[in-house]
């Protein structure tokens, strides 16, 4: 005499449909976030757009440092000039 399958592991439920408007909570749950490949893909070319900006970056720092010391210098002068011509004025 043949044996009938177990039910212990099935869902009480009949087959259901597939298909984007039949999915459950749980269908979504078990599909939320993103894979492996997703990520590393992502990870990669965010590391390539950061390798292809480093150089104009670096460029960019430089000529702010250099006008900083313009700045600097310029302000300097300035400050120097009014004090040679401060006792000018006084006469």
């Amino acid at each position: 005499m043949r044996q009938q399958p177990s039910n212990r592991y099935r869902h009480d439920r009949a087959p259901r449909e597939t298909g984007p408007e039949m999915d459950t909570v749980a269908d979504k749950q078990a599909h939320a976030g993103f894979s492996v490949v997703e990520l590393l893909t992502a990870l990669a070319v965010i590391g390539l757009l950061a390798a292809l900006a480093t150089p104009p970056l670096g460029a960019w720092f430089q000529d702010r440092r250099l006008i900083a010391l313009n700045n600097a210098l310029a302000g300097d002068l300035q400050r120097d000039q009014a004090t040679v011509l401060e006792p000018c004025a006084e006469r």
